[in-house]
């Protein structure tokens, strides 16, 4: 028979794990979902711009283009990628984010071309590669990408148009608007989820406390 010590034991770790569960859920259900509502809403209003429109510095941009030849290749046939190392860890085997190359890119766009400055992140990819326990996803010469930004200088007689970019992915601006949407639900479901399952070890917990045989 289970002791009141055996209890209380069993009744703690119970909502010692549930409580991280419905914290964790709350705050996903809480904070993701309106940033990524927000980041959507931010995309979609935007319009493509091509060389004509990149007028006005410090404004956030989006631009739809191919990675042109100019952009010097990095590694491989890659211009820009992210790296993953093959790792183990008690018996299973992961990859793990080791390094992410981002440098400067060039883009024809409408009307001409732009290019982008270093830093950005890299989101969809076209490109796998694998080699020597490492795995390389990222974006060849040709590649469409769809970008946004700030316009961090406008075109001179001898120089494109520059933006510091923030976000490049392999998809369309429709489709990253998508994404982000999908997104949302995603992540109100799973707060929702974590919540109810932290609400019923904890309620389990209590119910093993004041149990009586």
């Amino acid at each position: 028979m289970a002791t009141g010590r055996d209890r209380r034991m069993v009744a703690g770790i119970l909502a010692g794990i549930g409580l991280p569960f419905a914290i964790a859920g709350s705050l996903v259900a809480v904070l993701v979902p309106p940033n990524l509502s927000r980041q959507a809403e931010s995309a979609a209003e935007l319009r493509l711009a091509t060389a004509e429109t990149l007028k006005e510095r410090g404004v956030e941009v989006a631009v739809e283009g191919v990675i042109h030849d100019l952009t010097p290749l990095a590694f491989e046939s890659f211009v820009a990628y992210v790296e993953y190392a093959r790792v183990t860890r008690d018996g299973e085997t992961e990859w793990e984010k080791h390094a992410i190359h981002n440098p400067p890119l060039w883009l024809s766009i409408p009307g001409g071309q732009v290019e982008l400055t270093e830093g950005y992140s890299i989101r969809t990819t076209t490109t796998t590669h694998e080699a020597n326990g490492r795995r390389y996803l990222g974006f060849t010469v040709g590649d469409r990408v769809f970008v946004m930004g700030q316009l961090a200088a406008t075109a001179t007689a001898d120089q494109p148009a520059r933006i510091d970019a923030h976000t490049v992915t392999a998809e369309t601006q429709a489709e990253y608007v998508a994404s982000l949407r999908s997104g949302v639900l995603v992540a109100r479901w799973l707060g929702i989820l974590f919540c109810v399952v932290g609400g019923d070890l904890i309620l389990s917990g209590g119910v093993v406390f004041f149990w009586r045989a």
